[in-house]
């Protein structure tokens, strides 16, 4: 019989010993550092001059001023703005400086993506899904300047991987508590992270995992992150809800405005560069028609279907693989919904593209080991070539005009 490339299938994964790293999987994670390492340098943008503009302002406010009271929803992202501001003191004033905070950011995805498969699908679908993500420009490039994208991202998938240890343990209490503060961590980043929250709910009431009791525990996590800056902002400005006094008059969209704008003037996409087909269909287009996304839909809902059927897949698997669609459904969910607060851009939705390289890699590792070697071939070479370009077709130098004038 082959070797299962699944882990976790048939015993608990709170007792199952560490795996060892074998040389193919050493080759692979040398890979993938590699190949990490090589689209960040080429698709480097550093400072672009747009809402990154806000954080480098809000970061040297505290460099300045330390500590600094925000006045806009920027200035309050304080995963985004503290970590900018740290590493503006200790690396110097520059364009890299500004940028720092986000690329670490994505080395952490890789690793927290990469450990979470390993730890509960094996190592093959690790390698897959962290190298998903080398190759997705959503994700690529937002490591390369200051956003909120990237780290709420990370936040968000950590939680779901801290969440899926605690439930193998029966509710382990560290676990919860961590898989709590990273959704916290989330939501200070960008409130649309609320999302996660709102997938532990249904969770809750449909397929808890654990004790029901055992999510008090997750709630607390949540809570202590998110209160810590409530106390900071009752005692500075005297309003725990400064924060979301700010934030709640931040967007007004009009999706249907939008929608008919783009209609009017005869172009295919609206002002926020995503196919525009009115409210409804919009969102969808956002993630299967999207230069920042390329194949992965088109990979991760077929796969998702598979696994949910195909029985030749392990029940871990199957259960960890669904278990992040929907995951990452939820999300997609909360933002094309949401259209009184949330203009549909594909940033917007990049926890949605994280989540679906999970499934989407359990169905190719699922069918090599079937041997139905062709098709799971196929699959990875046209996401590869699509990725790359895709990534050559990225504009990482939105200010070349300017950079022209002060090289003249």
């Amino acid at each position: 019989m082959m070797r299962s490339f699944f882990l976790g299938t048939h015993q608990s994964a709170a007792v199952r010993p560490a795996t060892p790293v074998s040389r193919a999987e050493a080759v692979c994670i040398v890979l993938l550092a590699v190949a990490a390492a090589a689209t960040l340098w080429w698709r480097w943008v550093g400072y672009q001059g747009t809402d990154d503009a806000y954080y480098a302002a809000a970061a040297m406010a505290w460099v300045n001023g330390f500590p600094a009271l925000g006045i806009d929803h920027w200035s309050l992202r304080y995963p985004v703005v503290l970590p900018t501001a740290a590493l503006l003191v200790v690396l110097g004033r520059s364009v890299f400086s500004l940028a720092a905070a986000n690329l670490l950011y994505f080395l952490a995805l890789m690793i927290v993506m990469y450990a979470g498969c390993r730890r509960f699908l094996g190592w093959p679908v690790a390698v897959l899904a962290a190298g998903s993500l080398v190759l997705l420009p959503a994700v690529v490039v937002q490591g390369t300047y200051a956003n909120p994208d990237l780290p709420e991202a990370l936040f968000a998938i950590g939680s779901f991987w801290c969440f899926l240890a605690a439930a193998s343990r029966g509710g382990c209490v560290r676990w919860l508590l961590l898989a709590g503060g990273l959704a916290g961590l989330g939501f200070l980043t960008r409130e649309i992270s609320v999302a996660v929250v709102l997938f532990y709910g249904v969770l809750f009431l449909v397929s808890p995992q654990m004790p029901r009791i055992r999510y008090l525990v997750l709630a607390a996590g949540c809570v202590a992150v998110v209160g810590v800056q409530m106390v900071d902002f009752a005692v500075r400005a005297g309003d725990p809800l400064y924060r979301f006094a700010i934030s709640s008059k931040h967007d007004a969209p009009d999706r249907a405005a939008i929608a008919r704008a783009a209609a009017g003037s005869g172009r295919m996409l609206d002002a926020e560069g995503v196919v525009s087909a009115g409210p409804v269909l919009t969102p969808v287009l956002a993630v299967m028609v999207s230069q920042k996304f390329g194949l992965l839909f088109w990979l991760a809902i077929p796969a998702a279907v598979l696994i949910a059927v195909w029985r030749r897949v392990p029940a871990g698997a199957r259960r960890v693989g669904l278990l992040a669609g929907w995951f990452g459904l939820s999300w997609f969910l909360f933002v094309a919904l949401n259209a009184a607060l949330l203009y549909v851009v594909p940033r917007y939705l990049m926890a949605v593209g994280v989540a679906a390289v999970v499934p989407a890699a359990v169905a190719l590792v699922a069918l090599w080991q079937a041997e139905w070697r062709v098709l799971p071939a196929l699959c990875v070479a046209g996401f590869a070539g699509s990725g790359v370009l895709l990534l050559y077709l990225e504009n990482t130098d939105p200010l070349h005009a300017e950079h022209l004038l002060v090289q003249v």
